[in-house]
């Protein structure tokens, strides 16, 4: 499964599943060129949320797979922590 972020400052969006990553792409560059703008976003767990976009805001947008293991649980791929094995730590 495919998981995209968008971070704006500090605050960071997961988006739900099945936007157009790169329509959303493409309002936040034209936001920006006009000189600032909202671009909506379908957040996981709040619905609906509007972000002022402008020239010089720190905004980034992530995708990262995770998959689902035979036992249920989603893990972000490629790192597995059962692949490292039993760690054996003496202090």
């Amino acid at each position: 499964m495919l998981q995209t972020t968008v971070t704006v400052g500090r605050t960071d969006y997961h988006l739900a599943p099945g936007q157009d990553i790169a329509a959303l792409r493409r309002a936040t560059e034209l936001a920006v060129r006009s000189g600032g703008g909202l671009v909506d976003l379908v957040v996981i767990g709040h619905g609906a949320v509007s972000i002022l976009v402008s020239p010089g805001l720190p905004l980034a947008i992530t995708e990262r797979e995770f998959t689902e293991d035979p036992g249920g649980e989603t893990r972000e791929y490629p790192f597995e922590p059962s692949a490292l094995g039993d760690l054996d730590l003496e202090f």
